[in-house]
């Protein structure tokens, strides 16, 4: 962050000024969360009379919306006289991924999930024509069971537009969608048919399942999964070790612990925490402490989880 702030700040002493700085300059405040550097730069664009750029307008609202500063975003955006599919996609990542409700109703009349659907008719009607970031933005705005009804009126718009056997992005993102939205029927029979399984559909089904108290299922996709070669990482033992102990399956908690030795996982504080928490919750609190005692540096997840397991 302090990095960020000098290069701000060098940036706004600077006598030389061009778009492209601004624009690097405004993607690194939205990674860092630093929406303040990203209103000093806004504000340094203004005077030096470089709002009008679709470049930086763009860069403003994807900037804005990734701080959480979702009404600033939305000015930006309606003050955008021709926008592009850039605009678009990024007003509509910020409506589905932010629940929020901005003071001024004129902007938009509720900047939440319910939004994505009438955005996107908004977009058509002005001639934008979706691709498959902008089908990705609106998917994640409908991952939530009150909204399975328009993640599906997208998904057929999406077939009759996008090979899915052959993009792995959307493919993956519509597998989450279902997933998050507790519909595992419909999540299993697309990520069978689906072709290109990579490790971010692997780690949907195994998520989805351990969420649902299906741990004996996740554990099976754990497997398929290391058959078909695809690695676990850090992410998947997450969910699997949770699936064993909401259902007290110590057996195959053991059985993945060797295996996070065997890979090497065995110093991640998230996966060590998740490992005393399946050891706890399934009454082996000898074993919880022994993963205890080999974490270096305890922070205050570790110590929780080892007295939330005694106290159980």
């Amino acid at each position: 962050t302090s990095s960020l702030q000098e290069s701000v700040a060098s940036c706004l002493q600077s006598s030389h000024r061009d778009p492209v700085s601004y624009a690097c300059l405004l993607r690194r405040c939205g990674k860092a969360v630093s929406g303040l550097c990203g209103m000093h730069l806004h504000s340094h664009i203004i005077e030096n009379s470089m709002e009008s750029s679709i470049v930086l307008q763009n860069c403003l609202v994807q900037m804005y919306a990734e701080c959480g500063f979702v009404e600033e975003s939305c000015l930006v955006f309606a003050s955008i006289a021709n926008k592009d599919e850039f605009s678009w996609n990024f007003m509509i990542r910020a409506c589905g991924l932010l629940q929020y409700s901005p003071r001024n109703d004129d902007i938009v009349p509720l900047l939440s999930n319910v939004q994505v659907i009438p955005l996107f008719e908004r977009m058509l009607g002005e001639g934008i024509l979706p691709n498959k970031f902008i089908f990705t933005s609106i998917l994640l705005g409908c991952s939530s069971p009150e909204f399975l009804s328009q993640g599906r009126h997208m998904h057929v718009r999406i077939i009759n537009g996008v090979p899915l056997h052959s993009d792995t992005l959307l493919a993956n993102t519509l597998i989450s969608m279902y997933c998050k939205c507790g519909n595992l029927t419909e999540a299993k029979g697309l990520f069978c048919r689906f072709d290109e399984r990579d490790m971010v559909s692997w780690n949907a089904m195994v998520s989805a399942h351990a969420k649902c108290g299906q741990g004996r299922d996740a554990l099976c996709f754990y497997q398929q999964m290391q058959q078909e070669g695809v690695m676990p990482n850090v992410s998947t033992f997450v969910s699997l070790l949770e699936a064993c102990s909401m259902q007290d399956l110590l057996n195959g908690g053991m059985k993945l612990h060797r295996d996070i030795m065997f890979i090497g996982f065995d110093s991640d504080i998230l996966v060590n925490t998740s490992l005393m928490n399946m050891y706890s919750r399934c009454n082996n609190l000898k074993h919880a402490w022994k993963v205890f005692e080999t974490i270096a540096i305890h922070d205050i997840v570790s110590w929780n989880a080892m007295i939330a397991g005694y106290s159980h």
